[in-house]
């Protein structure tokens, strides 16, 4: 995706991590190859702050359905490794459209692998834990501080909601909403709890946990 990140992170902070994610994953592997990242994603919740860009959730299935096919009529088997929250609904569809088609193929979110870690480095991963929050904080801290604007991470908290934003929450009912309409700043969760090292565990976990899924999926879904 490319979108806000609140004040404190680029706008590719999604991209930026789910490519080294993959990169490395694929450096682990025999046989893997990573291929250009995808770099907008379904992002309407975001536009109304700046920097955000968007494609609505027909174009990218679209898209997703039409690279996938080009890759799978080639010999390779794709996996859709996904660094967004908005994308995942989106995705699904994409799968059904490719199994449709006789194509197979598989997604994973890297931050679902992330919910153990969170908890052992975030003191309550629930609230620390959502977008521009103290994991995606975290990573960028550690893969390009560089990038992190140290002077303008928000303090304090997500303001209460329902159903939770929050990543790792526990939802019994879902819901479309503007971030803005969330938190002023575009943050969900607690950015000023994030660290370098943190960062690092969290990245190694996900690389560690995606090279077991996607040997796993070489191995089974073939």
């Amino acid at each position: 995706s490319l979108e806000q990140h609140g004040p404190h992170l680029p706008i590719g902070t999604d991209t930026l991590i789910v490519q080294a994610v993959a990169n490395s994953i694929a450096e682990r592997l025999e046989g893997v190859l990573v291929a250009e990242p995808l770099p907008y994603g379904c992002s309407w919740h975001h536009t109304r702050f700046s920097g955000t860009a968007t494609l609505r959730p027909s174009t990218f299935i679209a898209i997703l359905v039409d690279v996938c096919r080009s890759f799978s009529d080639m010999g390779f088997f794709p996996i859709i490794v996904n660094g967004h929250g908005g994308n995942r609904a989106p995705i699904d569809v994409a799968l059904i459209e490719l199994a449709e088609s006789e194509r197979r193929a598989a997604a994973f979110t890297y931050f679902d692998l992330l919910e153990q870690v969170a908890h052992e480095a975030f003191e309550s991963a629930e609230g620390a834990t959502g977008h521009a929050c103290a994991l995606e904080t975290s990573m960028a801290q550690f893969l390009w501080p560089q990038l992190v604007n140290a002077s303008a991470v928000p303090s304090g908290n997500t303001p209460k909601t329902w159903p939770d934003p929050h990543m790792f929450a526990r939802k019994d009912v879902s819901v479309v909403r503007r971030f803005d309409e969330i938190n002023p700043t575009g943050v969900i969760g607690r950015p000023s709890g994030a660290s370098p090292d943190a960062g690092r565990r969290l990245f190694e976990t996900a690389v560690e946990r995606g090279v077991e899924l996607v040997d796993k999926i070489a191995r089974e879904l073939k």
